[in-house]
């Protein structure tokens, strides 16, 4: 039959242990665990500083993504689309206005109008903007400015918009047909009421 020598290990060791005084064998007791104690905190130390060295790279990069990620944002604050984000907004808040007066203006009908004016447009006839005046006294007026390939073009687009059931009569200034090509105009038609 084999020995065991666990067995025989733990008697041995019970043994001598009894064969130590009270006051010795509570010394040594003492011993083992500040032992214990200190090789549960060398374990702990060598673990944490592991996982530390482990995480650096990981910290110097999200470091270094931070800084870019600030340097982007200061270069993007001082860039010119911030700046001219708030004339944007004050363009935007100008259309909207005029969008609502044009919705909300039901007495001349405006957008009656202004289809008048394109229908009456001809080829070669560039409409660049619309302007609509009002006044207490007289017929209200649409300014309207654009561009025209030559003087001929310009004059039979006047005369379409004299022939406009809408208009009372059409303004033309004789310094827009200075030129004969490439003319840019601005003309004033009075509303009727």
């Amino acid at each position: 039959m084999p020995v065991p020598w666990g067995l025989l290990w733990i008697i041995l060791y019970k043994t001598m242990f009894n064969l130590l005084p009270e006051k010795h064998k509570v010394k040594a007791w003492r011993d083992y665990e500040v032992r214990r104690l200190i090789v549960g905190f060398l374990l702990l130390f060598a673990v944490l500083l592991i996982a530390l060295i482990s995480l650096l790279p990981a910290y110097f990069f999200s470091e270094q993504k931070n800084i870019e990620t600030k340097n982007i944002a200061a270069t993007f604050s001082n860039s010119e689309a911030i700046k001219k984000s708030g004339e944007i907004s004050t363009l935007v808040s100008v259309a909207n206005k005029k969008v609502s007066f044009l919705k909300n203006n039901k007495e001349s009908n405006i957008k009656q109008l202004i289809e008048y004016v394109v229908s009456a447009r001809v080829t070669g006839v560039k409409i660049i903007s619309f302007s609509f005046v009002t006044k207490t006294e007289g017929p209200k007026e649409l300014l309207i400015s654009g561009s025209a390939t030559n003087r001929d073009t310009l004059l039979l687009f006047k005369k379409n918009l004299e022939s406009m059931p809408g208009f009372e009569g059409v303004d033309l200034p004789v310094s827009n047909l200075a030129k004969e090509k490439d003319l840019t105009f601005s003309l004033k038609i009075f509303i009727k009421k």
